[in-house]
């Protein structure tokens, strides 16, 4: 792909595609991340909720998308009180690959969370296995699949709605 073409990273087939692309270049190990898609959305309480890989490390991303109607939106993420997957790590409006293909896409406010923390997690991208290879450090590590991913977006999305009478 030219590095000038813009890549639509909402659509979902296209994003599977690019991120495909990318592991060729980087030549990434084969795993379960060469084969599983790059971009999941569902909705779950009634929210849109969306898992999308990093297109650099290719670890898991997850986000619960909230409407305008909800207590916690629009609050920083480090203000919101979950127990999700190493901590919530992003808060913002609809933008980029972060972001649903619906009409009311400018309105929602995503909650998020990552599964790249060295200490837990294996980053597929091979940036940290540099640094383990020389501190001997990666084989506690885990990788975090898709169906690991959906069940803490879920649970975030779960929180969120007890948040909502709060």
């Amino acid at each position: 792909m030219d590095k000038t073409e813009r890549v639509d990273l909402i659509d979902v087939e296209t994003y599977n595609k690019y991120i495909q692309d990318k592991y060729k270049e980087k030549r990434t190990k084969e795993g379960p991340w060469t084969t599983e898609p790059s971009r999941v959305e569902f909705e779950h309480q009634g929210y849109p909720c969306l898992a999308v890989r990093n297109e650099v490390l290719f670890n898991w991303c997850g986000y619960v998308g909230l409407k305008p109607d909800h207590p916690m939106y629009g609050m920083n993420y480090d203000k919101v009180n979950v127990n999700v997957h190493g901590g919530l790590t992003y808060s913002d409006y609809c933008r980029e690959r972060i972001c649903h293909k619906t009409t009311d896409n400018d309105k929602l406010y995503w909650f998020g969370f990552d599964c790249a923390h060295h200490a837990m997690d294996y980053i597929p991208g091979g940036l940290m296995e540099s640094l383990d290879s020389m501190q001997g450090t990666y084989s506690y590590r885990v990788y975090r699949d898709i169906r690991y991913v959906k069940h803490q977006i879920e649970l975030l999305a779960e929180q969120l709605k007890t948040l909502e009478g709060a």
